[in-house]
Parts: structure tokens; C-alpha cells; sequence
């Protein structure tokens, strides 16, 4: 089974997290500057925390995601395109407005919850 290339990169270092398979397990094979790494696993949930919990640490580390090769999406990225006024994606994330007392909207937070007041705006 192929499992692609996750990149990540924190100045000009790169690190690269592979997996190859095995006829008892899985080994994670993690390349950089230095000398490569690999870890091998059994069961293949033990090796997806692992990885995941790599994940974590590199990006609470400086390390910034790049991406994951091959790209498996198809067709065009719509995340920018305007959404349809009968849309109903993820309505309750989007911020609500709300006007304050001189008329001007204000935006709540995406909780959904009013954004809070300071007690000098309340006299």
C-alpha cells in the first residue's frame, strides 16, 4: 500500500514522515538533515497514534505542515468560493451580527455566545 509523504519544514529544515509496509507490520520512516529514523509497529492503530502524536509535537515545536503528496483531492479548491444563500454548510460557525447601541454591527463570536462587555460599557 502506498501511504504518500507528509512534509514539514521550520526555517530551512525539512522533515519528512514516510511508511513502508511489511509482512508483519508497518515501519514509520522519519528523513531530515540528520540521520534517518525509523520505527517499525505491529499494529497499525499503535502506529497512527504515534505519527499523530509526532504530528503535535513538531507543530507545538515551530515545525509548520507543508503538505501530503500524492494530492488525492479532485476537481477545484471551493473553500474561497461564496457560498449560496440557501447553503446550510456549517451555518452555526459562522459569527452572528449584532448591532450595538450606536447602530454598528458588531460581530459575535463563532460560539455562538455574545461577545462579553466590559462592566464600564454596562453603567
Amino acid at each position: 500500500m502506498d501511504y504518500g509523504l507528509w512534509t514539514f519544514i521550520r526555517g530551512n529544515d525539512t522533515l519528512e514522515i514516510t511508511r513502508e509496509d511489511f509482512d508483519d507490520g508497518t515501519t514509520l520512516v522519519i528523513t531530515g538533515d540528520g540521520t534517518p529514523r525509523s520505527y517499525f509497529f505491529r499494529e497499525q492503530h499503535r502506529l497512527e497514534t504515534f505519527q499523530r502524536d509526532m504530528e503535535t509535537l513538531l507543530l507545538k515545536t515551530g515545525w509548520t505542515f507543508q503538505g501530503y503528496e500524492p494530492e488525492r483531492r479532485s476537481g477545484r479548491d471551493r473553500r474561497g468560493w461564496p457560498r449560496r444563500s440557501n447553503d446550510r454548510r456549517r451555518w452555526w460557525t459562522d459569527g452572528v451580527a449584532k448591532r450595538d447601541k450606536r447602530g454598528s454591527p458588531e460581530v459575535a463570536p463563532a460560539t455562538g455566545r455574545e461577545p462579553k462587555t466590559s462592566r464600564s460599557s454596562e453603567k
